[in-house]
């Protein structure tokens, strides 16, 4: 019951859940439109502070950037602009930390003629150069398939190299070997290849050492390397002072000059004179250009808003109030309308729960809707049924039960009378037969007295089995607890074992009997557990000898873990399957069997009688194994069947 009442609060606060969610949903929606235009507010602060620093050391940046001599580093190193603006590092400090990490790299001897910008695939992108060489020149380098400036060479004689390329220039089938060195940290996919070429460009002297940058699109380089840096920038866009578009993600803007169709945007009071600056609309988004060098590139920054957004936003402003108002009153009537009926369900429930508890199992709940709840009310009229089904089978067995306790009961007080009623008459014939026996003189007439006591003995031992049996069926039997150990218990059994072997040796049935540990320690009655290791013993015997082939039966025990096994096993015909569910029910007599069947019904009472068991495993031809297993410990002084 408390299960379900469980259940019933967990499917109530679902429910409860459900409908907070969907007003929480609401909520939000128009929450971040207050959000939106608060984050508005914060960029335009942050990109006119930004304005003000560009300003203030904008010269001093210009001055350095103007002592270089590669205009292609320029284009790099314009991206040291963006690491003062939103790093932590002073101007100064940063330029001279990428000069140092770039020209240590390279190592960029004086002798260089060309730096050339190739994609990770070898297509040729941009080539910088220091000797003017002719216009057909400047396009189009490398004339090789698909546009790729490598080929595998044919033969490669200096081993040296750690790989090596073909390179074939226009007009020309020099070979040049190029040897790749690792990625400086911090890019991606960027090699720098060395190589020697031939003095095709009429340069002083026969050979030259060329450096090739080998990377993706620059505009991507230069977006890694400002990854983390720039706090607010969606992208970069690089242009040549004439504001010709060097690199952009868009192909479409490559060779274009901004100056055409870009208006300008003034970006505050505090960028000096005489810089232009651009508003870049590209897809509602504006981008920004921060600072230009006089005969260097500039190096671009998108914002991160859409201006149109903000406009529509403010114009739908209200709309979404008035929207969000009426969908909250909405989910409150729903929310309302949707608890008062789950409430009335969830009522009725906890009535029938009650009523369960008290025992009343008649009562079902209505179930209205498909809901969690509905599912619940569902449940528990299918639990109560079984419940009732389950209760109306436990008194059925219950009666069942009883009255098998009562046959049980009354078969034990006949088997005790008849016993008694037994041995009174066996006495009556016993005694004068035992009198006749020692004064008669005929040795005929003795051999016949002796038959006499022998079948009184019989009919005795036969009324002791039904004594015993009684005890079992009414629970009586008395266990004579004692501590003993194994290897006692062992030799107290050995000589009725040895009894028993010596009667079936001349039907060819041998009895063995393996050595145990002496040191394991047992309680219980011996008296008992010896009659029950000889009956087993015994019929096994039994069963050898009706098998008509002879055999062995194997008498053994062991210690495992709080219990202590003992075994044993014969090589008879076995017990058919049909029977093992009966083969300890008293009289049950097997197809091999003698006796009138109460041996194993004795011996099972006594086992149980110990707090053990006895378990049986047989087939048809296999002979039969039948275990019993004691707990070490025993019972106490006294037990009764357990």
């Amino acid at each position: 019951m408390f299960g379900l009442s469980r259940a019933v609060r967990k499917s109530l606060r679902s429910r409860v859940l459900a409908y907070v969610i969907a007003i929480s949903v609401v909520v939000g929606v128009a929450s971040t439109f207050f959000f939106h235009r608060a984050v508005v507010i914060w960029n335009r602060r942050l990109y006119s502070r930004a304005n003000r620093e560009v300003a203030e050391e904008f010269p001093k940046l210009a001055t350095t950037l103007d002592h270089r001599r590669w205009s292609f580093f320029k284009g790099l190193r314009d991206k040291v602009l963006g690491d003062f603006i939103f790093g932590r590092k002073p101007l100064e400090e940063a330029v001279e930390e990428f000069y140092r990490g770039i020209e240590g790299y390279l190592k960029l001897p004086t002798e260089v003629r060309r730096l050339v910008v190739l994609d990770d695939e070898g297509r040729f992108l941009r080539a910088f150069r220091r000797v003017r060489f002719p216009e057909e020149r400047r396009f189009g380098i490398w004339l090789m398939p698909e546009g790729r400036a490598f080929s595998e060479p044919d033969q490669v004689e200096l081993s040296w190299i750690k790989k090596v390329q073909e390179l074939r220039w226009e007009g020309d089938s020099h070979m040049a070997f190029l040897e790749h060195r690792p990625c400086p940290e911090g890019y991606e996919r960027v090699v720098v290849q060395r190589f020697t070429c031939s003095p095709i460009w009429k340069v002083p002297r026969p050979y030259d050492t060329l450096y090739v940058v080998v990377a993706e699109r620059l505009d991507k380089v230069v977006e890694e390397a400002l990854r983390g840096k720039l706090r607010s920038a969606q992208g970069v866009l690089l242009v040549d002072p004439s504001g010709t578009v060097l690199y952009h993600r868009n192909p479409a803007w490559l060779h274009q000059n901004v100056r055409k169709f870009l208006p300008r945007f003034p970006l505050g009071d505090h960028i000096p004179e005489g810089d232009f600056y651009l508003g870049l609309r590209d897809g509602g988004r504006y981008l920004m250009r921060l600072a230009r060098w006089e005969g260097g590139t500039v190096l671009g920054v998108y914002t991160d808003y859409r201006m149109e957004e903000i406009a529509f936003l403010r114009k739908t402003l209200g709309m979404h109030i008035a929207i969000f108002l009426a969908v909250f009153g909405v989910g409150l009537v729903a929310l309302g309308l949707g608890l008062s009926r789950t409430l009335r369900t969830v009522s009725k429930l906890t009535e029938e729960v009650r009523a369960v508890a008290e025992g009343k199992l008649e009562g079902t709940v209505p179930v209205e809707g498909e809901d969690e709840v509905a599912v619940l009310a569902g449940e528990f009229n299918r639990m109560a049924g079984r419940l009732r089904e389950t209760l109306e089978r436990l008194a059925r067995e219950r009666a069942e039960r009883q009255r098998h306790e009562e046959v049980a009961r009354f078969k034990g007080r006949l088997m005790a009378q008849v016993a008694h009623d037994l041995r009174r008459v066996l006495g009556v014939i016993r005694t004068p037969a035992q009198r006749l026996e020692v004064e008669e003189v005929d040795e005929r007439r003795r051999r016949t007295l002796r038959r006499i006591l022998a079948g009184t003995r019989l009919i005795e031992g036969m009324a002791e089995d039904m004594e015993m049996t009684a005890q079992v069926e009414e629970g009586k039997v008395e266990v004579r607890a004692e501590g003993f150990t194994l290897g006692e218990f062992w030799r107290d059994v050995e000589p009725f074992v040895s009894a028993v072997a010596e009667r079936a040796s001349p039907y060819g049935v041998s009895v063995r009997m393996e050595p145990v540990r002496d040191d394991v320690p047992i309680s219980g009655d011996r008296e008992k557990l010896t009659r029950v290791l000889v009956n087993l013993v015994s019929n096994g015997v039994q069963a050898v000898r009706s098998g008509g082939k002879g055999g062995e039966v194997v008498v053994r025990a062991w210690e495992e873990g709080d219990a202590v096994k003992i075994e044993v096993r014969d090589e008879g015909p076995g017990v058919p399957e049909e029977e093992l569910p009966r083969i300890f029910d008293p009289f049950f007599k097997g197809r091999y069997g003698s006796g009138i069947g109460l041996g194993l019904s004795i011996v099972k009472g006594f086992v149980e009688a110990h707090g053990g068991k006895i378990e049986v495993e047989s087939k048809p031809g296999g002979g039969s194994t039948f275990r019993i297993v004691l707990p070490k410990g025993g019972p106490d002084a006294q037990g009764a069947r357990g």
